[in-house]
């Protein structure tokens, strides 16, 4: 079942590269012929931001051959958009609108700067979102212009490393736009070069995630609380031992003030209040084998009792089905195996009492039945002598 799993990643994995490698003859078409004729924008432009929706989707369900595979054919569609703008502007499929429409009017943000810094040109919603009256207001301003210093210089440290690098860059920018409003963007950039290759700026793609983030942040708070009080203690750790996260009672058991604390923490941290060379091996042939397993484990509580766990351990898998982690549910046992140690005595006890009971009255049978034998054999002796 592994094989098959791994195979059919692998395939998948090479279809999303061929998929990508089927924009680059209309690249190649278009560099030799020096002419954009006939090739649709606007169809290119549409694969691009499905391209980019898809990434999202990839970078918030944590899918790294989704992310890469249609990253690689953003590269190549976005190539073939660049040379549609370099070398044509008759490739519209519509003949009511030109090129400057047709980007005028694409939804999220579209935008494009010079090396320095300075806006060259965008969409309406971005020049409109950020307080302009016009695109050509907006032409020939910097992000300083617009944001406040700290987001300026926080998109400029992503834009020079795009620039200086010459590489792909998906990242979250949190804006504030002319309302007021603090949004976060995920943004697309890559360098923008002229015909001869030179690198003379770059080009940007942006869209609100502020919603779909925040729906995903209310999600994880609200299984955070969940967890929080759920009782018991519960942990989780990745592979390598070290802790991840766990509820308020792990963290009220072994001393901290916060479930935070436990974050980057390994059982020999923590070793007053556990057994690391007895908890450790358990957890390690967790991750080893993948199989679940219920043992009782000693540990110390925060006044230095002894006590007992019942712990529940089970691995925690990614979507590739790797085991990457741990996640335990232990409850303190202690006073139920007191309480069944008293009670295991106390029937030891009993069964000793009801044994001595026995003997006892196998006893006084026995002293009792011997001189009634004796004066039963002399009524018997003196009847038989009766004439």
């Amino acid at each position: 079942m592994e094989m098959t799993k791994d195979v059919i990643e692998f395939v998948f994995s090479m279809a999303l590269f061929i998929n990508a490698l089927l924009f680059i003859p209309q690249s190649v078409r278009i560099l030799k012929q020096k002419n954009a004729k006939d090739v649709s924008l606007l169809t290119f432009l549409g694969l691009l931001l499905i391209q980019f929706t898809i990434v999202l989707h990839g970078i918030i369900n944590h899918d790294a051959i989704l992310i890469w595979g249609y990253l690689v054919s953003m590269v190549t569609t976005g190539m073939v958009v660049v040379l549609i703008f370099i070398y044509g502007r008759g490739a519209l499929d519509c003949h009511d609108a030109n090129l400057e429409d047709v980007i005028a009017q694409l939804p999220g943000h579209i935008y494009w700067k010079d090396k320095n810094g300075i806006f060259l040109g965008s969409n309406t919603n971005n020049w409109k979102d950020f307080g302009f009256d016009s695109l050509a207001s907006y032409k020939g301003k910097t992000d300083y212009e617009i944001f406040s210093k700290e987001e300026a210089d926080r998109v400029k440290m992503i834009d020079d490393e795009v620039v200086r690098d010459d590489k792909l860059r998906v990242v979250e920018e949190r804006l504030t736009t002319s309302d007021g409003d603090e949004v976060l963007y995920l943004s697309c950039k890559k360098t923008l070069k002229n015909r001869q290759g030179d690198i003379i700026g770059l080009v940007g793609f942006s869209i609100d995630i502020t919603d779909s983030k925040q729906e995903n942040t209310d999600r994880l708070a609200m299984l955070e609380d969940i967890i929080a009080v759920m009782p018991g203690n519960v942990y989780w750790m990745d592979k390598n031992g070290v802790y991840l996260g766990c509820n308020d009672n792990e963290a009220k058991a072994i001393g901290l003030n916060s479930r935070k604390e436990i974050i980057g923490k390994r059982n020999i941290d923590i070793q007053e209040f556990v057994i690391p060379g007895i908890l450790d091996p358990i957890n390690d042939e967790i991750i080893k084998t993948g199989k679940a397993i219920t043992v009782e484990e000693p540990a110390t509580l925060l006044d230095g009792a002894k006590a007992i766990f019942l712990s529940n351990k089970v691995p925690i898998h990614n979507s590739r089905d790797d085991v990457i982690g741990m996640v335990g549910i232990s409850v303190d046992i202690t006073e139920r195996k007191k309480q069944e140690e008293e009670l295991k005595i106390a029937k030891e006890q009993a069964e000793v009492s009801n044994k001595m009971k026995s003997d006892f009255i196998s006893n006084m049978e026995h002293d009792i039945r011997t001189p009634f034998i004796g004066i039963y054999g002399m009524i018997d002796i003196l009847a038989q002598g009766e004439p």
